[in-house]
């Protein structure tokens, strides 16, 4: 965790929160919405639902809530493959070990087995996720000084504002920590969350059948 936004204080995390703010901005997050989120959540669907025995189309909630969210936060990452075939996949089966790794003191398993298989997890994210789109944002941010391509031109994600942004005194593994939590925290709270939501709202809809022909608000 050392160095990363969860545990940096003051000056340097208002510093790191600032140097966040695009991917908080209006007009990135209308572009989001309209250019990834909706086409990732069109194949999400298209990949978990299936005629259930009613005749209704069924899925997973959990499973269908996760893999959007998965390669939504590859996509704010900088992933330019996040809505391969087997990405979401993959990513949730390197965040277990990962997750589990960087909060070892409370794990009832021997510390050192998770240690040693968070590292491993983090290597085989380091190589098939992080890597190839770390270089490709470091040659993006070294034609901008160059003055090959304008600041618009660059992508909006987190890895190429760590790139433009890296400090003298951070060590070249934190982007891969960094984005190692970033992945983290989009995708465990919020899949509960909407799962969660979903459920209350069956409840709801049960309780107060008229609501069914509400528009949403």
């Amino acid at each position: 965790l050392g160095d990363s936004l969860v545990v940096i204080d003051g000056p340097e995390h208002l510093a790191r929160r600032r140097m966040y703010m695009p991917l908080m901005a209006e007009d990135f997050l209308t572009r989001l919405e309209r250019e990834v989120a909706v086409p990732v959540l069109a194949s999400a669907l298209d990949r978990h639902l299936r005629p259930g025995p009613d005749g209704y189309p069924r899925a997973d909630l959990v499973a269908l809530v996760r893999d959007v969210y998965m390669r939504l936060a590859a996509a704010l990452i900088g992933f330019a493959d996040h809505d391969g075939e087997n990405v979401s996949t993959r990513l949730h089966e390197l965040l277990g070990p990962l997750s589990e790794g960087a909060t070892v003191e409370w794990s009832p398993r021997d510390h050192d087995e998770v240690r040693r298989d968070g590292l491993a997890a983090k290597e085989a994210y380091r190589q098939e996720f992080f890597l190839p789109a770390w270089r490709l944002r470091r040659e993006l941010v070294d034609r901008h000084r160059a003055g090959e391509l304008d600041r618009a031109e660059l992508p909006v994600d987190l890895l190429t504002l760590l790139a433009l942004n890296f400090q003298p005194h951070w060590d070249e593994d934190l982007p891969v920590r960094e984005s190692i939590l970033f992945l983290a925290g989009s995708t465990g709270n919020p899949v509960g969350h909407v799962v969660y939501a979903v459920e209350d709202l069956a409840h709801w809809l049960a309780e107060h059948p008229a609501d069914r022909q509400r528009p949403p608000d």
